[in-house]
């Protein structure tokens, strides 16, 4: 929403964030998918490095939506600035992860002037546009839905 100033919003049906990983899954650094060098070579995901959302919390409000198949329902986490748990609630979402990011750049003016022209903020949407075509086309049994204002802009369903 508003080119991501208002509200950014990702969300998967995938397997969802283990109990034990939540307290850390927004900590710098932190990562779940790679306990040895020899991992790098098998993985089949995304974002292993652990800097996403560590990076993001320092810069907006973040909450973290996620539920396993064993969880009996699924939990919204806060964050502060630093990626701790702030505040946690019982959600109704389905079993995967919803990352929301809301008030992008609320401590950094400077930047948030610089994104403030429609020309650049249309630049941007372009590029997010252009990755999400390049991870279906790499991925095409991914159904991906680009929204901005609540108008479809993108939609994949299988690009093969």
């Amino acid at each position: 929403e508003n080119y991501g100033f208002e509200k950014i919003e990702v969300r998967d049906n995938g397997d969802g964030i283990k109990a034990i990983d939540v307290p850390v899954m927004a900590m710098k650094h932190y990562t779940s998918k790679i306990s040895s060098s020899e991992d790098l070579e098998s993985l089949s995901t995304y974002g292993f490095r652990g800097e996403a959302l560590g990076s993001i919390c320092s810069i907006s409000q973040v909450s973290v939506t996620t539920r396993t198949a064993a969880d009996d329902f699924s939990t919204q986490y806060n964050f502060d600035g630093s990626g701790h748990i702030i505040s946690q609630k019982p959600s109704h979402l389905g079993t995967g992860t919803t990352v929301t990011v809301q008030k992008l750049f609320k401590n950094l003016p400077v930047r948030k002037q610089f994104y403030s022209t429609d020309k650049k903020c249309k630049e941007e949407i372009k590029k997010a546009q252009k990755l999400l075509m390049a991870y279906g086309i790499i991925k095409p049994e991914l159904r991906i839905m680009f929204t901005h204002n609540k108008v479809i802009n993108l939609l994949n369903c299988c690009f093969s």
